[in-house]
């Protein structure tokens, strides 16, 4: 299996559909998700096991609820995939051939431990131009990167073999994590 799609889920009813179909909808099907719904109160469990019944590439994980961290390491404990994609479940792959061009410049490029990938942030109320001209100015003027696992795809065994997780209870745990990860690869 060449991806593992790990999707934490927690009160995210309203947006947890969307995000799903948008990896179901992939030309590329060599993936598993994994769908770690942390103690969701709402009704995203029961929308979790709704989908692994239909497609049996969905695992799903229920567990009491220990936040972003735990819900992703949770995910890596099970995870089988050759490459690791951490996905919001408030987000959504842009297209249906996100997976394919990422597993085209994996294969071009001698599969490397991490690859960083565009993405589009869009928010319901906040001005996107405003937000951007915002952020590239920040990361101009201070020379710092993105940090976010969502925004890249990790090797499994980069991971493994540095036993990397996320530090439970942590708030902003990308800020750890991805620089631990790109440092070992």
């Amino acid at each position: 299996m060449f991806y593992s799609v790990i999707i934490p889920v927690y009160k995210v009813e309203k947006y947890l559909a969307e995000c799903v179909e948008s990896v179901l909808s992939q030309t590329f099907m060599d993936y598993e998700v994994i769908l770690v719904d942390d103690g969701s109160p709402d009704n995203c469990g029961k929308i979790c096991d709704e989908y692994a019944k239909k497609d049996n590439r969905i695992k799903v994980i229920h567990k009491e609820n220990g936040g972003l961290s735990d819900a992703r390491n949770a995910g890596l404990d099970i995870c089988k995939g050759d490459y690791v994609v951490f996905l919001d479940s408030d987000d959504k792959l842009f297209d249906e051939y996100v997976l394919e061009k990422i597993a085209k410049v994996i294969f071009d490029n001698n599969q490397p431990d991490v690859l960083l990938s565009d993405t589009e942030k869009r928010f319901d109320k906040i001005d996107n131009d405003v937000f951007f001209n915002s952020f590239i100015k920040i990361c101009n003027d201070t020379k710092k990167h993105d940090v976010t696992v969502w925004s890249k795809v990790f090797k499994r065994t980069l991971i493994e073999k540095n036993n990397l997780r996320f530090i439970k209870g942590f708030v902003h745990e990308d800020d750890f994590w991805t620089p631990v990860a790109l440092i070992n690869a």
